[in-house]
C-alpha cells in the first residue's frame, strides 16, 4: 500500500483502513471508514454519520449513497482549484 502511495504521488489523500473479522458489520466498517476520511477532510461525513446514527435504521444503500455523494462533492471542490 505504502508502494502505491508513493507512486501516486503526496498531492492525493490516503486514508488506510485495517479490517478484521469484527468490520464485517456494515454500520461499524462505514464509521470507521468516514473517521478515518474525516481525519483528512474536518467535517466530512456529517450527513452520512447521521444516517448511521438514525432511528429507525436506515438502508445500507442509502447509507453509501449518501458517502458517495459526499464524496463527490469532495471531487468537484478538488476540480476547481
Amino acid at each position: 500500500m505504502s508502494e502505491w502511495r508513493a507512486s501516486v504521488g503526496h498531492d492525493n489523500l490516503a486514508v488506510w483502513l485495517s479490517l478484521d473479522k469484527d468490520d464485517n458489520d456494515f454500520k461499524l466498517f462505514m464509521t470507521s471508514l468516514i473517521m478515518g476520511l474525516e481525519s483528512l477532510i474536518n467535517g466530512f461525513g456529517e450527513k452520512t454519520k447521521a444516517l448511521l446514527q438514525s432511528s429507525p435504521p436506515i438502508t445500507d444503500r442509502v447509507i453509501l449513497t449518501s458517502l458517495v455523494n459526499e464524496l463527490g462533492i469532495i471531487e468537484n471542490r478538488s476540480a476547481s482549484f
